[in-house]
């Protein structure tokens, strides 16, 4: 058996996932057990788990009386009923894969032996696992049977993606969202086998794991029984090197390197990472995440500082050369040579040349950028995309731009909360880019004083241009 079966969650103290256990404690305890439940969330975060505990809690020969009262309630997991639903024996807990049993007929076998009574247990408990995976006429089906439902059963519907489920059946649900594990929920899943199986870890291993199981339980526990095969004391060194990970110290010396534009040196890096046995796509990935560290740090989005040798424009053109050098990858019959190109590319040229160039076009642009013909390109630009958004940015100013950020001035709260939803802003990057050639971000600003309104083009107001106005500013005060 499998650890991750060997210490399943028993009882609802034993759910690691503390909002998950923390409702069930407050809804069991009221003594009112829904009918029908919707568990949703990303696969290994124990949604199957406490559809059981479920089970056995409304089951369990011990909580008859209790379940009548309020209190917290817990399955014995001794009697019959516990142990015949923890061995998966029981007639009475009916599991369905809704991804290979979606269609009407499926579903109209099930209502049929709904309404027959329970074999052994109190209640029948059905849980259905992929439930968005029903088909739209057996999704209409199963309504009919959660709107009258017998009063001997209870539903358990688990889904990952709740989304595309009918919301008159999520409406009919008490819903339960299992998010995303954190580092400390994860642990204490961890630590609760490790004690079980008497195994020792070295600091940092557990960081290690949960950062390789990406909030799943099930992942969580796969992965420490793969470094702990034979083993009772695992090294970080050891756990590093059964899941072929790559260190944050690995990935920042690569980065000194490239802040420093040594081409050779970069280049044996490479070689060297490959030759032990190193994956160049997962490796690109670390790399790729640090950039970005760097560049929420950058941006004051984050407080920590990060990658103090790069400047923000370097972070983007050094992300944008990996992404290209992570596409190409597949194409190529030796796989870090699409990276080592990309580092040909970012080192080749001499810093000294690189920072000319940069302030050059730092100071073309800041030129062009306030109050000048580049500005009333960019607003022509948007103007043939949407022209609520270019006549909220005439009354805009442009306040800096240094090639990859641009700050623009705005004197209205509600012109502000308009041009920062992702269609809008889209619109104006995607002009800015069309005619400077950077891939660049905006960012607004509320400024107090009139701001200086770009030079219109020279244009004849025609009547279509007044019409453009005028529907413009419906467009912009109905949805104020």
């Amino acid at each position: 058996m499998t650890l991750y079966l060997k210490y399943r969650p028993q009882t609802i103290e034993e759910l690691d996932l503390e909002s998950v256990r923390e409702s069930l404690k407050s809804l069991i305890s009221t003594g009112d057990i829904p009918h029908a439940f919707l568990f949703s969330g990303l696969k290994g975060t124990g949604k199957t788990s406490a559809a059981r505990i479920l089970a056995k809690i409304v089951n369990c020969e011990s909580t008859s009386q209790k379940l009548r009262g309020p209190g917290l309630i817990e399955p014995c997991n001794k009697c019959e009923s516990c142990i015949s639903i923890t061995n998966g024996a029981s007639l009475d807990v009916i599991e369905m894969d809704a991804a290979s049993h979606r269609g009407i007929d499926d579903i109209r076998s099930l209502n049929e032996s709904i309404m027959l009574s329970p074999v052994n247990l109190r209640k029948k408990v059905y849980i259905i696992d992929e439930a968005h995976m029903l088909t739209v006429e057996a999704a209409n089906a199963f309504l009919k049977t959660l709107e009258e439902p017998p009063a001997h059963a209870i539903f358990i519907l688990a889904t990952t993606n709740p989304e595309k489920l009918p919301s008159t059946i999520i409406s009919r649900t008490f819903n339960l969202v299992f998010e995303k594990a954190k580092k400390e929920e994860v642990e204490r899943q961890l630590v609760r086998v490790m004690k079980g199986e008497k195994i020792k870890v070295e600091e940092g291993v557990v960081d290690l794991i949960y950062k390789l199981s990406d909030g799943s339980f099930r992942d969580a526990v796969k992965i420490l029984e793969q470094v702990s095969f034979n083993k009772k004391k695992i090294s970080l060194k050891d756990a590093e090197k059964v899941t072929a990970h790559i260190s944050s110290g690995k990935v920042l010396n690569f980065l000194e390197i490239l802040s420093q534009k040594e081409n050779r040196e970069a280049v044996l890096f490479i070689e060297d990472f490959v030759n032990s046995g190193g994956n160049i796509k997962s490796f690109i990935d670390e790399v790729l995440g640090q950039l970005h560290k760097g560049f929420l740090s950058k941006s004051g989005v984050l407080k920590e500082e990060e990658l103090k040798s790069f400047q923000i424009d370097e972070i983007a053109n050094l992300t944008n050369l990996l992404i290209k050098a992570k596409l190409k990858i597949g194409q190529s019959y030796i796989s870090q040579v699409p990276l080592e190109m990309a580092v040909f590319e970012w080192c080749g040229t001499k810093t000294e040349e690189k920072k000319t160039q940069k302030t050059e076009k730092s100071e073309k642009i800041q030129i062009k950028s306030i109050d000048t013909d580049l500005w009333n390109q960019i607003l022509m630009e948007i103007r043939s995309k949407n022209v609520s958004i270019e006549a909220l940015l005439r009354t805009s100013q442009p306040l800096s731009f240094d090639g990859v950020i641009l700050k623009i001035g705005v004197p209205f709260r509600f012109h502000k909360e308009k041009l920062e939803t992702i269609s809008s802003k889209k619109i104006l990057e995607d002009a800015v880019s069309s005619l400077t050639g950077d891939l660049i971000q905006v960012f607004y600003e509320l400024i107090e004083r009139k701001p200086v309104i770009a030079e219109k083009p020279k244009e004849t107001l025609t009547t279509t241009h007044e019409a453009d106005i005028i529907e413009a500013a419906k467009e912009i005060f109905n949805n104020v």
